[in-house]
C-alpha cells in the first residue's frame, strides 16, 4: 500500500514539471501577415515534430507573392535561413516551411563528423544553379512541391454575370441592371473590363411632363484581392463610361457620361473554378449634365451619382 502511494506521487510530480504539449510551444513563431496563418504554420510544425526544438525561432511574412521564412537558432548560418516561396495556397506553404525549418533543425543537430570521417568523404559535385524557389528547398517532399507548382502564380482569366438594382442619388430612382465583366489576374491583382445595361428609370417632371431614362455602361477598372481561396475579398477602382438616353413628350436625347467607380467583391467558391460573388459599387459622375428641350425647356438633369449592389457567378479558367 505504501508503495502505491509512493509510486502515484511520484507520478503526480512527474506530470507537474514534464514538458507543455508541443502545440502551446509557438511563443517562437511570429507570423507578420495571414497567409499562411500561424495556425497553419504551428500545426504543420507540429506534424514534423519540430514545434519542441528550443532555441530557434520562426519568422514568416507574407508577401504580395506569397511568404518568406526567416529560421535563427543554435548551429544555423549567421542571419539565419532565409527562402520564399511564391504560392497562393497557404496549406501549402505551411507545409513546405515545416518541411524546410525540420530539415535544418534536424541537420544542426547532427554531431559533427569525426576527423577520420571527415578526411574520407569526397566534395560533392557542383549542382547546376537551380532558379526555381521550390527545387532550392532542402528535402521539400514531392507532395508540397507538387502542390506549390499547381498554385504557382499564373494568369487567371474570370468571366463574370451579375444583376441587381441600380439606385440613382440626385434625382433618386431604382432601376434593375446585368452586367457581364472579364478579370484578368495575376497572384492578387489585375484588370476588369465590364459591359452593361440597365432598364428604364422614370422620372416624373411635372403634372404634364414624364421623363424615361436608360443606359448602356463600360468601365475598365484596377483589382485588388486581399485573400484569394475559398473565399475571395477585393476591392476595385476605375474609370467608365456611360452613354444614356432620355425619352420625353420633347423627344429623344443622348448623353455620354464619365464616371469614376469603386466597388468590393466579395465571391465564395462553390466547386473548382466556380464562385458566387456579391458586388457592392458607387459611381460617380464628375460632371453635371442637363437635358434641355428643342425649344429651351428643362427636361431633367443625369444622377450624381449610383449605388449598385449585386449578385452573380463567376468561372474562372
Amino acid at each position: 500500500m505504501r508503495s502505491t502511494l509512493l509510486l502515484s506521487c511520484v507520478i503526480a510530480i512527474g506530470a507537474m514539471v514534464s514538458p507543455a504539449p508541443a502545440h502551446a510551444q509557438s511563443d517562437n513563431i511570429n507570423v507578420f501577415g495571414s497567409c499562411p496563418s500561424k495556425q497553419l504554420i504551428s500545426a504543420a510544425l507540429l506534424r514534423e515534430r519540430t514545434s519542441r526544438r528550443a532555441g530557434y525561432r520562426v519568422l514568416v511574412t507574407t508577401t504580395s507573392t506569397g511568404a518568406r521564412l526567416r529560421v535563427t537558432g543554435p548551429n544555423l548560418p549567421m542571419g539565419g535561413v532565409v527562402r520564399s516561396i511564391k504560392s497562393d495556397d497557404c496549406a501549402a506553404i505551411a507545409d513546405a516551411f515545416a518541411l524546410i525549418i525540420a530539415s535544418h533543425v534536424r541537420a544542426a543537430a547532427l554531431p559533427p563528423p569525426t576527423a577520420n570521417r571527415a578526411s574520407s568523404l569526397r566534395p560533392a559535385p557542383a549542382k547546376r544553379r537551380v532558379r526555381s524557389s521550390v527545387s532550392a528547398q532542402p528535402e521539400v517532399h514531392s507532395r508540397v512541391a507538387s502542390g506549390l507548382r499547381r498554385h504557382s502564380p499564373q494568369l487567371t482569366i474570370a468571366m463574370g454575370l451579375s444583376a441587381g438594382v441600380d439606385t440613382a442619388l440626385s434625382p433618386t430612382g431604382n432601376v434593375s441592371y446585368v452586367e457581364l465583366d472579364v478579370m484578368a489576374l495575376r497572384t492578387k491583382y489585375g484588370l476588369r473590363v465590364t459591359a452593361g445595361a440597365e432598364g428604364t428609370m422614370r422620372q416624373d417632371l411635372n403634372d404634364s411632363m414624364t421623363l424615361f431614362r436608360s443606359q448602356r455602361s463600360g468601365s475598365i477598372q484596377a483589382v485588388r484581392f486581399a485573400s484569394r481561396g475559398a473565399v475571395w475579398y477585393g476591392a476595385t477602382a476605375g474609370l467608365g463610361l456611360v452613354e444614356s438616353f432620355v425619352t420625353t413628350s420633347a423627344g429623344t436625347l443622348k448623353r455620354l457620361h464619365p464616371t469614376v467607380i469603386s466597388a468590393l467583391l466579395v465571391s465564395g467558391r462553390v466547386t473548382s473554378g466556380l464562385s458566387i460573388r456579391a458586388e457592392l459599387s458607387g459611381h460617380l459622375y464628375p460632371v453635371a449634365d442637363t437635358y434641355i428641350g428643342e425649344f429651351g425647356q428643362f427636361l431633367g438633369n443625369a444622377p450624381q451619382a449610383t449605388l449598385r449592389f449585386g449578385a452573380g457567378m463567376v468561372i474562372d479558367f
